[in-house]
C-alpha cells in the first residue's frame, strides 16, 4: 500500500447525489467535469464493483494518482491535508483492502431545503431553484452558482428500496442535502434501519443546518449506535443572518441548545467565502474547536470565493483565527493568497457588486446592516453604495 496515494473510501465508501449519478466521494469529480460519473444506469453496488472503481483502487495501491481525486491531489500539494489524509484517520477500522464492500454509504437523496445560502446552487437546495427562475423571471442577473442545475427545482433519487437492501452490512450511513432533516425519503431510510435493528450497529452522520430539528426526529436519532451531525453555519450574528436565509442567528443558537439535551456528537462546518471571511474568527469564539473552516467545497474564481478578498483583510482574518487541525488548510491557502498579492480583475468586482444587488433585491435588504465593517467598506469602494 503506497500511503501518499491510497484513500480508504473507494474500498467501503459508495456517494450518490440526488440527480442518481455516483462517485467514489462527495470531493471526486462530478458530472460536469470530463471524468465520468456513474448514472441511473447503475446501481450503488453495480457502480461500487464496476470498471473504474476497480481502476481507482489499484491505481491508490500502485502509487498513481487518479484523476477522478484531482482535488484532494491539488489541496495536498498546497497544504499537505485532504479529505483522504481525514478519512484514512477516521475509517481505517472498518477498511479491509482485500475485500472492497460498501460499508458506508454517503447519500444525497433529494434537494429538498428550508435554505437558500448565498454559497449554494440549485442542486443544494430546491428554494434556490425557485429564487433563481423568479430572478429570470425579474430580469435580473442569475448568481453564476445559481446557474447550470436541476431543471426542476425539486430534483430526488429513484434508489431508497436499494438503499435498504444494503442497510445489513452497512456501518456508517451519511445523508447530506438539501436538508435531511426535513425530507421524507431520509426517514424512510431510518424508519427501515430502526424497524429491521440495524440502526443498532449503524453510525448515523447527518450534515444539516440544524433548523428543523424536533423532539420526535431526535428520538429516533437516539436508536442509532452512535450519532453524528455535521452542522453547517457559515457566520456569526448579523453575518449568519445575511448568508443563511431565511434563518436568523439567535434562533439558530436556539436549535442548537435544544440539540445538546440528547446524547449526540456535533460539529460544525463553515465554508469561507468573501462574506464571512473577516467574521470567521467570531464564529470560532463561540464554537471552539469543534468549528471546520471548509477550504476544499467552494471553488475559486467566481464572485464570492476568497481570491477575490483584499490582502488585509485575509492578513485580518489570519491574525485572529486560532491554528488547529480543522483549519490548516484553510490558513496555508490564505497565506499563499496573501503572498501572491494579486488585486482581483475589475470584471470580477463588477461581477460582485452585481451579484449583491441581486440578491438584496430579491429579499430587501442590504449588505452593509450585516456584513463587518471591513467587507463593507471593500464592496462600496467596489461600485456597490447605497443611496
Amino acid at each position: 500500500m503506497t500511503k501518499d496515494t491510497y484513500c480508504t473510501l473507494p474500498f467501503i465508501h459508495s456517494h450518490m447525489s440526488a440527480g442518481g449519478t455516483f462517485k467514489p466521494c462527495c470531493n471526486a469529480y462530478g458530472s460536469n467535469s470530463k471524468h465520468t460519473t456513474r448514472n441511473s444506469d447503475y446501481t450503488l453496488e453495480s457502480w461500487f464493483d464496476g470498471s473504474e472503481m476497480q481502476q481507482l483502487r489499484q491505481d491508490m495501491l500502485e502509487g498513481r494518482r487518479n484523476d477522478l481525486c484531482t482535488r484532494c491531489w491539488q489541496d495536498e500539494d498546497r497544504s499537505g491535508h485532504s479529505i483522504r489524509t481525514r478519512m484514512n484517520q477516521k475509517y481505517a477500522s472498518i477498511t479491509d483492502v482485500d475485500r472492497p464492500q460498501i460499508k458506508y454509504l454517503d447519500l444525497k437523496l433529494t434537494n429538498q431545503c428550508n435554505l437558500q445560502c448565498m454559497m449554494c446552487s440549485p442542486s443544494d437546495s430546491n428554494r434556490i431553484g425557485d429564487e433563481a427562475q423568479q430572478m429570470q423571471q425579474q430580469g435580473l442577473p442569475v448568481p453564476v452558482n445559481y446557474t447550470g442545475g436541476p431543471t426542476d427545482t425539486l430534483i430526488k433519487s429513484p434508489s431508497i428500496d436499494e438503499i435498504n437492501q444494503l442497510l445489513p452490512q452497512v456501518k456508517v450511513l451519511k445523508f447530506t442535502g438539501g436538508e435531511p432533516a426535513i425530507q421524507p425519503e431520509v426517514l424512510t431510510v431510518l424508519d427501515t434501519a430502526i424497524s429491521n435493528g440495524y440502526s443498532k450497529q449503524i453510525e448515523l452522520n447527518l450534515t444539516t443546518n440544524a433548523t428543523k430539528f424536533n423532539k420526535r426526529l431526535l428520538d429516533k436519532l437516539s436508536e442509532f449506535a452512535r450519532v453524528k451531525l455535521n452542522i453547517s453555519v457559515d457566520g456569526y450574528g448579523t453575518v449568519y443572518d445575511y448568508i443563511r436565509y431565511p434563518f436568523i442567528w439567535d434562533k439558530w443558537l436556539a436549535r442548537i441548545d435544544e440539540i445538546k439535551q440528547y446524547d449526540i456528537q456535533c460539529s460544525y462546518t463553515a465554508v469561507p467565502q468573501l462574506l464571512n471571511i473577516e467574521n470567521l474568527h467570531l464564529l470560532q469564539q463561540e464554537l471552539g474547536e469543534d468549528l471546520y473552516l471548509n477550504n476544499y467545497i467552494h471553488p475559486d474564481g467566481i464572485w464570492n470565493s476568497l481570491d477575490i478578498v483584499p490582502k488585509h483583510i485575509l492578513q485580518y482574518a489570519v491574525d485572529r483565527i486560532v491554528l488547529n487541525d480543522n483549519n490548516k488548510t484553510l490558513i496555508n491557502y490564505i497565506k499563499q493568497l496573501i503572498d501572491k498579492g494579486e488585486p482581483a480583475y475589475k470584471d470580477r468586482l463588477d461581477n460582485m457588486v452585481t451579484t449583491l444587488k441581486t440578491f438584496d433585491t430579491m429579499r430587501n435588504r442590504c449588505y452593509n446592516e450585516y456584513l463587518e465593517a471591513q467587507t463593507v467598506e471593500f464592496i462600496e469602494q467596489s461600485g456597490y453604495t447605497v443611496v
